[in-house]
Formats: structure tokens, sequence, C-alpha cells
């Protein structure tokens, strides 16, 4: 029986993503996420994250340190044998679609150095683009109380 398997996290990107082809020709981009889930106490979660094909293009393209993002995907343990013999499991979410938030060019190929937060009318950040494996393009995410 499968099970219900699916991540959102949102946070910024503590350094550039990296593109790398792997040797089939497939392109995957990978980078680290910090989730500040608790302000008062300094409290900082960091996730491993890697998109794949054209995904992982658009991330390369559109996302850089700092960039204020929202990862929509799967955990996955990922184990391999390192170059000194050892084996190394290590658990990653794969992103099955990336919106980005906050900043004022995010999703045109820019990002400003200071986050602009943009307001709807209610309050709510309004998001500023999105990309999913599936459709490359979507609609801005609005965030709704769930009550």
């Amino acid at each position: 029986m499968n099970m219900f398997n699916q991540i959102v996290v949102e946070g910024r990107l503590t350094d550039d993503p990296v593109l790398r082809t792997t040797s089939k020709g497939a392109h995957v981009v990978s980078f680290n996420l910090a989730n500040n889930y608790d302000d008062a106490n300094n409290g900082v979660l960091y996730f491993s994250v890697q998109a794949w094909s054209k995904l992982a293009d658009i991330v390369k393209e559109q996302y850089k340190k700092g960039s204020w993002v929202v990862v929509i995907g799967k955990m996955i343990n990922n184990s391999y044998t390192a170059k000194d013999g050892k084996q190394v499991a290590r658990t990653i979410v794969r992103a099955q679609e990336i919106r980005g938030i906050g900043f004022a060019n995010a999703g045109k190929g820019k990002v400003s150095k200071e986050p602009v937060l943009e307001k709807e009318p209610n309050g709510i950040p309004e998001t500023t683009g999105g990309y999913s494996q599936e459709e490359p393009v979507m609609e801005p995410l609005h965030f709704e109380t769930p009550f």
C-alpha cells in the first residue's frame, strides 16, 4: 500500500543552486533551504532540496542565494558511496513545485537584495512567481485561513 508523502516548506536559499547533468543527460539542481521556524529562540531547520529536468533549469535561472521560496515535494532517502568508499545516506526533499515569494523581481531572472513583500488587500503576502515539474509556469499561490 502506498502512503501519502508530501512536504511543504518555506525558506530562503542558503547558496546559489548548483546545476549538474547526470551521465544519462538529465539535469538536476541542488540547493539548501533555511526555514526560520522560531524567531524567538533562533530556531532554524535546514533542508537539502533537489529538482530535476525542466524544473531544475528554471530553478537555476530564476533563484539565487537569499531567494524566498515555497517548495512542495516529497521526502526521499538518498544513499550513495562517497569517494572514500563509505556509504552515505541522507534524506532530501525532491521538489515537485517551487514558488517564489517576497522578492519584487522573483520569477523574472532578477533578485533584489532586500525582500519586498507585496501585500494583497487582506494583508496576506502575494506570490511573485512559481514553477512545477508538470507545468513550468504556475498561477500565484494565495494563502487562505483554513478556518
